[in-house]
């Protein structure tokens, strides 16, 4: 029952990290239950980049790397730096899923996992530079606003 006693203090990082993990988490085991669901999220543009051509391992390998970034997130383990690398893998996801309502949900869990980088390097022994999370968001900001005017742009018009 200790674990539903916290500080309100403990509760945002906590929060930041469960929400956080669950999504890589959850597709992390998908990718490697049903990799097929996921080829038809992978653009034909990026098959020549994938090594040997094995879309079956290339997802395996995608599916590792979210779960390794949700494991790390709930057992609260090198958090900053799975928040961080799943920011940048969120990103990609978003580019990928070409400006889709998809995307508009990975644009809005990267801005979860840096939340939950920046409370997580405000109690690292080693902390990052100053200003350097602010950067950071700034890019982020500037993300969400390109990445808006991109899906307004490909959005049909209704007649």
């Amino acid at each position: 029952m200790g674990f539903f006693r916290r500080k309100d203090t403990e509760t945002l990082p906590l929060t930041l990290r469960l929400a956080s993990s669950s999504t890589f988490l959850w597709f992390g085991a998908e990718m490697w239950v049903r990799p097929e669901m996921w080829y038809a999220w992978i653009p034909s543009a990026v098959f020549p980049y994938i090594p040997g051509g094995n879309l079956d391992m290339f997802i395996y390998a995608a599916g590792l790397v979210a779960f390794l970034i949700g494991a790390c997130l709930v057992t609260g383990r090198w958090v900053r730096e799975a928040a961080l690398i799943g920011t940048l893998v969120l990103a990609a996801g978003s580019i990928l899923a070409t400006f889709s309502q998809v995307g508009i949900r990975d644009v809005a869990l990267m801005g979860l996992c840096l939340a939950t980088a920046v409370q997580a390097d405000q109690s690292a022994k080693k902390r990052l530079p100053d200003g350097w999370f602010g950067m950071i968001v700034g890019l982020y900001m500037l993300y969400m606003f390109i990445f808006g005017v991109m899906f307004l742009r490909a959005a049909p018009i209704p007649s």
